[in-house]
């Protein structure tokens, strides 16, 4: 990864991925494999070890960004599957670590942050496919509610602080102009 002397280095999250499953060249979290899990009731995502990053754009000009305040709500049947996932975003803390680009971004010209201050996805089913999960759901953001599928995985269980911690990473493509912002071919529509 490129910063130039505009661009603030990128937050490090302390990610419970185990150590030998990390490296430093760029890898698909998708990629990793997946472990069977033992899980029943309602698990909530730890602030410090979870990230939620986006990226636009075609890989010359790609934008990056975060949000940095999320929760996710993970429930699980009596036979540890998932059964619903249910995510909240403050739109608000959307950072591109570029602050004249997030006063952008955060405007009435793209999420209008301060009509729309959070963002919501619910799922309305969850399937398995071979080593991974797709949620079916509506994603509520920056007031359009549009059917959205989220593809996931579960990458590792481990400890912290005494408590069980499941690791799963996921990803999601999300068509921005269905949710009130124009098309722009310099930058793509796809998030």
């Amino acid at each position: 990864t490129v910063h130039s002397i505009f661009q603030k280095p990128k937050e490090v999250v302390n990610t419970l991925i185990p150590k030998t499953q990390t490296s430093e060249k760029e890898v698909d979290p998708m990629s990793l494999p997946a472990i069977p899990i033992q899980a029943t009731g309602t698990w909530k995502s730890l602030a410090d070890n979870s990230n939620l990053t986006f990226e636009l754009g075609p890989v010359s000009t790609r934008t990056e960004g975060k949000f940095t305040q999320f929760e996710v709500a993970l429930t699980f049947d009596e036979a540890s599957n998932p059964t619903t996932i249910d995510v909240t975003i403050d739109a608000t803390s959307l950072t591109t670590f570029n602050s004249m680009r997030d006063e952008s971004v955060l405007s009435d010209d793209f999420i209008k942050s301060t009509k729309h201050p959070k963002a919501h996805y619910t799922s309305s089913s969850i399937r398995k496919e071979g080593e991974n999960y797709f949620a079916k759901g509506v994603l509520d953001f920056v007031g359009q509610k549009i059917d959205t599928e989220i593809e996931f995985r579960f990458v590792s269980s481990t400890k912290k602080d005494g408590k069980s911690v499941l690791v799963f990473v996921g990803k999601s493509v999300i068509d921005r102009t269905k949710h009130d912002m124009k098309s722009d071919p310099k930058i793509g529509d796809l998030v």
